[in-house]
């Protein structure tokens, strides 16, 4: 049966499909069909091949749809009169002795139509009404996987399973399982495209490396099979577990199993990247030291854009510390000022140079001061990450991680209170590996006494990215924070007006950090997930504003316990985190 916390099924577009010796191509025909009715004037390809991906993770399964459709006038009426067919034996099953209460068949309804037009709409129902077959795939039953650009070929144990809708039947009907079509292969193949032509009508497909995106998180199996990994081991219970060993396991659960499950690749997560064949990807691993894993379904043009991206971050980043536009007055010797990309340049062959922006640093200290305060904002953060991954059992370069730090924005409002009562930042981290990605967070505290209330909330979200390089959605707007691509690491709501529960606070999971340690690092297990945590707070520059707002602190050192040979996360102590109460303080005195 579907699990019910899965995500919803996700669909993607398909141009080519191969399983075994049967192959189909979504394509339509150069011939067609003139529209009447509602719509007359359009035209319709006379045949079509409809192809269509699915994910479906409740079942743990992917699904490949084929339909193929035929609008001429005589076969659309054909599809329109078996349907009603369909329904009259239906409805004469239900009724009393199979009687219709002495009224005719209701094929009178149906309009015969000659020629060489279609109605608009009748052409969209017998569309809906075409047999539809669906190839799925166990997720378990998917042993290799190949990437060739655009093509997918999944290596199977067993042949897949097939299911027909039958002609006639709605669209809602559901599928049976029926004879198979592919002569038990075990081998399918099929090409994803991001356009929506010849797809099946209204869906809402997904370009695939979004779907791929999920089917890792979901999945530990696919996930290392679409790196190249082997797939991790299986092991079943012959019994069921006992209530302990289920106590066992979750404790287990990102405290000792990050190093063992790292100690399964190997050396995989720290090797040599191989490019001596592509010069982009080369630039990128020599500008950045990256090393590990590699994504080789990656481009070069989009290695190109990723190394573009990078290098316009470091000049960014210097130039708003330089304060100026060198050989202006305004300019500050950022050498001097210990900026850590103060001899980035843009390289020679790579083009015009785009316009360098300048960072949103704003702490009201205006020219040299805030530059000073950046500086040293910047500074204490890349050592804290440095100090975090040294201090990790992944053998890491900490430099090649603390590089790929990089703080955007950042908004502190100080209202004399003794600490900021509104400190807002906006960072990201590169992946220190070929993998192209990066996780953008958000962090913001606000703690402000009025003088009958207290203002007080806190969150830190983070957002997965890869070599798309899109920029993020706004975090502002309404939704959900699954909506808006969000994840919560730690979040504080007050509210003194509520009855019970002034206070909300809520950390992440073991789950979710997880899955963020695989997304930056290419193995879940590369760190444990206390590591995981620290580096996420750190990073987004957590206590490095003067604000008190240790509390997440001190409950993940409770809750994520360091790996073997890992020691403390703690560089540094930040303000408040000797309590996981949070600092709400007190209504000031009119």
């Amino acid at each position: 049966p579907p699990s019910p916390r899965a995500p919803k099924p996700a669909e993607f577009h398909i141009i080519r499909l191969f399983a075994g010796k049967k192959s189909w191509q979504a394509v339509a025909s150069s011939s067609t069909m003139q529209l009447g009715g509602v719509g007359a004037g359009g035209v319709k390809p006379r045949k079509e091949v409809l192809l269509l991906g699915k994910a479906l993770f409740g079942r743990e399964r992917l699904a490949f749809e084929i339909q193929e459709v035929d609008n001429s006038p005589a076969l659309v009426q054909t599809m329109l009169k078996k349907a009603q067919n369909l329904k009259d034996s239906h409805l004469s099953c239900i009724v009393f002795g199979g009687s219709d209460f002495g009224g005719d068949s209701t094929h009178h309804m149906l309009p015969h139509r000659q020629g060489t037009i279609t109605d608009a709409f009748e052409a969209s129902r017998a569309t809906e009404l075409a047999a539809r077959y669906s190839l799925q795939v166990k997720f378990e039953d998917v042993s290799h996987i190949e990437i060739d650009g655009d093509t997918i070929t999944l290596s199977l144990s067993v042949a897949p399973t097939c299911y027909v809708k039958h002609a006639g039947s709605p669209r809602s009907d559901s599928l049976e399982i029926a004879k198979d079509i592919t002569g038990g292969t075990k081998t399918i193949s099929f090409t994803h495209s991001t356009t929506v032509a010849h797809s099946f009508c209204n869906s809402k497909a997904l370009n695939f490396a979004a779907v791929q995106s999920i089917l890792t998180e979901q999945s530990p199996r696919l996930a290392a099979l679409f790196k190249g990994l082997p797939p991790p081991a299986s092991a079943e219970p012959s019994h069921p577990p006992s209530p302990n060993s289920k106590r066992k396991r979750v404790a287990g659960d990102g405290e000792g199993d990050g190093p063992r499950k790292q100690a399964r690749f190997g050396n995989l997560l720290v090797q040599e990247i191989e490019s001596a064949d592509r010069p982009w990807l080369r630039r990128a691993v020599d500008f950045f030291g990256l090393q590990g894993y590699l994504d080789t379904s990656i481009s070069e043009e989009q290695w190109k854009r990723y190394v573009q991206r990078r290098i316009l971050d470091e000049l960014a980043e210097a130039a708003t510390l330089r304060g100026g536009p060198e050989g202006s007055e305004t300019e500050v010797d950022c050498t001097s000022a210990g900026s850590a990309f103060s001899r980035t340049a843009w390289p020679e062959g790579f083009g015009p140079q785009p316009v360098v922006p300048e960072l949103g640093f704003e702490s009201y200290r205006g020219g040299p001061g805030e530059r000073r305060f950046a500086r040293g904002v910047l500074e204490n953060i890349r050592a804290s990450v440095n100090a975090a991954v040294a201090s990790s059992s992944l053998k890491l370069d900490p430099d090649v991680v603390s590089r790929g730090v990089f703080l955007n924005s950042y908004h502190v409002n100080d209202a004399d209170e003794g600490e900021p009562c509104t400190v807002t930042t906006s960072a990201r981290i590169y992946a220190p590996n070929g993998s192209g990605r990066f996780v953008d967070l958000e962090y913001e505290n606000h703690h402000r006494s009025r003088s009958s209330f207290i203002e007080r909330h806190s969150y830190l979200y983070a957002r997965k990215g890869d070599m798309g390089l899109e920029a993020p959605p706004s975090s502002g707007g309404s939704g959900s924070l699954k909506r808006r691509g969000l994840i919560k690491i730690f979040e504080l709501d007050f509210d003194e007006h509520r009855r019970k529960h002034s206070i909300k606070s809520s950390v992440a999971t073991n789950a979710v950090l997880t899955a963020l340690g695989s997304h930056l690092f290419g193995a879940d297990g590369a760190m444990s997930n206390r590591k995981i945590f620290g580096l996420l707070v750190r990073a987004a520059g957590l206590g490095k504003f003067g604000e008190c707002n240790g509390w997440p602190i001190a409950v993940a050192r409770r809750r994520f316990k360091c790996g073997k040979d890992e020691y403390e996360t703690d560089t540094e102590r930040v303000p408040g985190d000797d309590s996981e109460e949070p600092n709400i303080g007190e209504c000031c005195a009119l």
